[in-house]
């Protein structure tokens, strides 16, 4: 599979964003407002050499994000949160990693950061959490 993004939880888009920028990265777009989750999403990417990583930094709306309890855990620092991979089927790989121990964390959804496309979020206890957002 396909690696499209790697997150991070941050306290502080903006002030991340200055750090990132100074390793390589630009911003693909300005931070997004996802009032579903309740979160702001800034992605960057890195094109220096061979490589083009693409990060996603979340960062909270409220205290009633689904990152803030992470980010109060980490004492305010930034943290990895997962890494995100494409595929050509959500339903397909959901059943396929529920089969390996996975557990879907949340209802499949389309992410407005991310061209409306279906994106699932699976945990497990050995790896954390991954995501996949649908090629489509």
């Amino acid at each position: 599979m396909k690696i499209h993004h790697i997150a991070y939880a941050v306290n502080s888009i903006e002030k991340s964003k200055t750090h990132f920028k100074s390793l390589g990265f630009s911003e693909i777009e300005k931070t997004i407002v996802d009032i579903n989750r309740k979160i702001n999403i800034c992605f960057l990417e890195n094109k220096e050499g061979n490589n083009n990583t693409v990060i996603e930094l979340i960062e909270s709306v409220d205290e009633t994000s689904p990152i803030s309890n992470l980010i109060k855990k980490m004492s305010g620092a930034a943290t990895p949160y997962h890494i995100c991979y494409e595929v050509d089927s959500i339903d397909n790989v959901i059943e396929e990693y529920k089969k390996m121990g996975f557990i879907l964390t949340q209802n499949v959804a389309p992410a407005i950061a991310i061209g409306n496309r279906k994106v699932a979020f699976m945990f497990h206890k050995d790896m954390g959490i991954i995501e996949f957002v649908e090629n489509k």
